[in-house]
């Protein structure tokens, strides 16, 4: 069965509840949270928690897994040295082919799937399916750190009655603009969606392929950033893989039954902010 955890880091992991309560995330360089959304997860739960099959989150989405992370960094910190890694401990029996459809699918992640310890690393600003940010200064917020009901709380961040969001409605909105410099434009790239628009990711993405945009546009202990990272082709509560042309890849057999293991990290890999990590726990 299934079994999920976040931490600090890989040494110092807490069992958590899928489609629950937000994670709390208080590191070194930053302080949130992490919700991890899962489509008909049946796996394993924490003592005295129950089990929460699935999300409205879920509702008219082909989506099957959804990682989500939001808080503020205590330094400044940007864009080129914020990455996402995925990562195993050891060998993994990957097929060419699959390498070339993850390379296609992630054109600006770095990766050696077919190292002794093989990685993908990515810029988390280009990795992100959805990225939101919101100047504290400027933008009163509801309470995103916390899950609990309906009921009024006043927000730490200012002086003011909010709703807490359930981790059911926080649905990230597209719109980077609160951290993008005053010198950068988000220029649409030329390519539009099926319904005749601008795409706000593919606009993000193009901007930030360059490193020095990157390196230009700082995240600041005012900011808060909400990142989500989603996949439509990812069981994790068989640890399968569906790809184009109805073919299902068993993940077990590739990772060679080890984690999954993902990290937000800065680029040199000194620094951790969050890992998370999901695994098969077969009976004993």
């Amino acid at each position: 069965m299934l079994k999920v955890s976040a931490g600090s880091d890989f040494n110092s992991l807490d069992q958590i509840n899928p489609n629950d309560s937000h994670y709390p995330i208080n590191t070194k360089l930053f302080q949130g949270s992490l919700i991890v959304r899962i489509k008909d997860f049946d796996g394993l739960v924490p003592e005295n928690k129950e089990r929460i099959s699935t999300l409205p989150y879920f509702n008219n989405k082909t989506r099957l897994l959804s990682l989500q992370v939001q808080g503020s960094f205590k330094e400044e910190i940007n864009l080129n040295d914020l990455i996402w890694v995925t990562e195993w401990d050891h060998p993994i029996n990957i097929p060419t082919f699959v390498c070339k459809m993850w390379a296609f699918m992630a054109p600006n992640a770095v990766m050696d799937l077919q190292a002794e310890k093989p990685y993908l690393k990515s810029f988390a600003i280009l990795s992100a399916c959805t990225f939101q940010a919101w100047d504290l200064n400027e933008t009163p917020l509801p309470n995103l750190l916390d899950n609990t009901s309906d009921s009024e709380s006043s927000n730490t961040d200012h002086n003011h009655k909010s709703k807490k969001l359930k981790p059911s409605l926080d649905e990230l909105t597209e719109d980077i603009k609160a951290i993008v410099p005053d010198h950068l434009t988000l220029f649409p790239p030329r390519r539009f969606s099926l319904l005749g628009k601008h795409n706000p990711v593919d606009a993000r993405r193009a901007l930030y392929s360059h490193v020095e945009n990157r390196e230009s546009t700082i995240i600041k202990p005012h900011h808060r950033i909400a990142f989500d990272m989603y996949s439509p082709f990812f069981n994790v509560n068989n640890f399968s893989a569906r790809i184009p042309g109805g073919i299902s890849i068993d993940l077990n057999h590739v990772f060679c039954n080890q984690p999954f293991r993902m990290a937000l990290r800065n680029v040199e890999g000194t620094i951790t902010h969050v890992v998370v990590q999901l695994e098969i726990i077969k009976p004993s």
